[in-house]
């Protein structure tokens, strides 16, 4: 009688969360299928990009940040204009005009 008892909690115990779990999977994949899909652009977003010196790597970052889509806004961080990436930033700023670019601190597009 025991081990039957004690059986029927662990089953419980078990069936009671996978039904959870069950059920809200069904209900995600009912609100997939009827949601409509839409086509209007993406907000802008603002990255913030702190730099601090500079190497290969580093400039191969850099480099990418520049290659995302022109609804991008880029605020730069240098803890101070002698950074060795603050030269690199510059030329990649006037080889890159399109999307907008914000030094801080001032001084790094200029």
């Amino acid at each position: 009688m025991e081990t039957t008892l004690v059986s029927a909690a662990v089953a419980t115990f078990a069936l009671v969360p996978l039904a959870a779990h069950v059920a809200s999977a069904a209900l995600a994949a009912r609100r997939l299928r009827s949601a409509p899909l839409s086509h209007s652009p993406s907000p802008p977003v603002t990255i913030i990009r702190p730099v601090c010196g500079l190497d290969d790597l580093e400039q191969a970052t850099l480099l990418s940040t520049f290659q995302l889509s022109t609804s991008t806004e880029i605020i730069f961080c240098a803890a101070r204009e002698s950074d060795a990436a603050v030269p690199y930033l510059r030329s990649l700023i006037a080889q890159h005009p399109s999307p907008i670019y914000s030094p801080w601190p001032s001084g790094l597009a200029g």
